[in-house]
């Protein structure tokens, strides 16, 4: 506590008043988030979670927590293995990949983890007023070789209970961004059920047109049509580094920000 202390009142001396902290990167053990030795997460990790909170709000620090992904233990991945595997299988869907955003078990872990950890909170009466943003996850992307972004032809039904053509770009498109805003609406209204004047932001780097470039290799994102103004979110979190191939102009142009007005756009990586 006192390091964390220390870090903050050094952060506040220089001017700064956020601080952007991931959550969840610890993957398994005792002294990670998800519960080493049962369902949901692990009680002395939310507790740690809170009490930096406290500790941000007696040094005049306000904290964007910020999840990764959903933690290897405490269940969720099991119950998500059983329902990709068994359950509910379906086609264009053959492990984790893209599955963890477009299929309904997907979705329903992340709910799971997100309706564990507010309550936990509110079971500790977390100071929510420190909170700057609840951030859904740091960077959301997909894989654009793995299915069912690799597929040329057939019908794929993802978590809206939708049914897209994979031989129409169009179709494909949109089956990402109807998966994407799902999964925005249903962990907002989460976060919001527990901490009803929370922020809540949602992570990603820059797309790959209409600008071409490099960033993000074989990965697959698409901002421009979430930018409407009801999207569940309150603000957005761009990252955009300056030693990529394109310049910020281009990446803001690739995220479809340029003019864009209606919601907040906080960059929250950057370097060099």
């Amino acid at each position: 506590p006192e390091r964390v202390r220390e870090a903050f009142r050094t952060l506040a001396s220089h001017g700064y008043n956020p601080v952007r902290i991931f959550f969840d990167t610890c993957g398994s053990g005792p002294t990670c988030i998800g519960n080493p030795n049962g369902i949901g997460l692990n009680p002395a990790y939310l507790d740690n979670m809170v009490d930096l909170m406290h500790i941000a709000g007696e040094e005049g620090i306000y904290v964007i927590f910020t999840a990764n992904s959903v933690p290897e233990e405490g269940g969720y991945w099991t119950y998500f293995d059983q329902q990709i595997n068994q359950s509910d299988q379906r086609f264009g869907f053959s492990d984790f990949r893209n599955a963890d955003w477009l299929h309904p078990a997907g979705l329903e872990i992340k709910r799971r983890f997100w309706r564990d950890l507010m309550a936990g909170m509110v079971a500790r009466e977390a100071p929510f007023e420190v909170i700057l943003g609840w951030q859904l996850t740091n960077e959301l992307w997909l894989f654009k070789e793995a299915p069912p972004l690799s597929l040329e032809e057939g019908l794929v039904t993802v978590s809206n209970e939708q049914t897209y053509d994979m031989s129409d770009p169009e179709q494909k498109r949109q089956m990402v961004i109807d998966g994407v805003e799902l999964y925005m609406e249903e962990i907002v209204a989460i976060i919001k059920e527990h901490d009803p004047e929370a922020l809540t932001t949602v992570g990603f780097f820059a797309p790959q047109f209409p600008n071409e470039t490099e960033i993000g290799g074989n990965w697959y994102v698409d901002t421009a049509p979430l930018l409407r103004p009801d999207a569940a979110v309150d603000f957005w979190d761009f990252h955009a580094y300056y030693d990529n191939d394109i310049w910020v102009d281009a990446m803001a142009e690739n995220f479809g920000m340029l003019g864009y007005a209606d919601k907040p756009i906080l960059m929250g990586e950057t370097g060099s």
